[in-house]
């Protein structure tokens, strides 16, 4: 919850108040939506595109903007709380109500990926001292009984589309206190495989792509559907390989996911649950 801290200056603008992201919020956490252009007053409906003004129900102070001068970071700004602020907000489309459904995948959604063809999930976890992103051999009957969280994802949307939740997305190990990332090794490498990364980059966007053809690209893609992952930026699938880290083990669970161009191998689909 954005929250306005009343007995908190602000970190760069004495002036202004602290504004901090609270879990569960306070009163500051109340805001007004006042109107920013004149030709519109107070009780007229906010629709999309508009540009409003955010007051503080608790303190009375709007929510500022104070751009950062520390010479060190460019372009940095702080959020804080400044009476008669002149800042305007303008309002953006997040989600379509059409696409705000519990069977759609949509940005923030926790999935897992489950390798339809070789019965495996797509995995992070620490081997060795380091993470690894692998396909990992549950030994289960069914897709639906494995609940590792280890094996969970959480769809992270592109700074791209960054005003809607879209499904052209980057991958986030839910589990990985590390928040760790996946993205190609090498794209000079053969075979390319997949690694770890802390960082957001264009290396670790990926997009859903459905089995089946298409001519809508922005199709929803609902849960359970069969669905491949393609990167981004070399344009190569996501598929299984029979490289296995864990060497040293005498039954080997971890295997390595690769990346090709071939459209048309089975071993790119995967099937996505919730």
């Amino acid at each position: 919850m954005v929250t306005v801290k009343k007995k908190q200056s602000a970190l760069s603008d004495r002036r202004a108040m602290l504004v901090r992201l609270e879990d569960y919020g306070s009163d500051g956490s109340w805001f007004c939506v006042n109107p920013f252009y004149k030709h519109r007053k107070t009780g007229d409906p906010v629709i999309l595109g508009d540009r409003v003004l955010l007051t503080s129900v608790h303190t009375g102070q709007g929510l500022n903007v104070t751009q950062v001068h520390d010479g060190i970071r460019q372009g940095i700004v702080e959020v804080n709380a400044l009476l008669d602020s002149p800042t305007g907000w303008h309002i953006n489309l997040y989600l379509s109500n059409e696409d705000n459904q519990d069977t759609i995948i949509k940005g923030g959604d926790v999935i897992r990926f489950f390798h339809a063809e070789n019965e495996q999930f797509l995995t992070c976890d620490e081997y060795h001292g380091r993470y690894h992103a692998f396909l990992r051999t549950t030994f289960r009957a069914t897709a639906s009984s494995a609940t590792s969280s280890k094996a969970l994802w959480e769809v992270d949307v592109s700074p791209h589309t960054k005003f809607r939740a879209t499904y052209y997305s980057g991958l986030q190990d839910h589990a990985a206190r590390t928040t760790c990332k996946i993205k190609i090794s090498s794209h000079n490498e053969n075979p390319v495989h997949l690694t770890v990364t802390d960082e957001a980059s264009v290396d670790t966007l990926f997009e859903l792509d459905p089995t089946t053809g298409t001519s809508d690209e922005d199709r929803p893609i609902p849960v359970g559907s069969f669905a491949r992952l393609r990167h981004s930026q070399t344009q190569r699938w996501v598929c299984s390989s029979r490289v296995a880290i864990d060497e040293d083990r005498e039954t080997r669970i971890m295997h390595k996911v690769s990346c090709k161009l071939d459209t048309y191998l089975r071993i790119t689909h995967w099937t996505i649950f919730d």
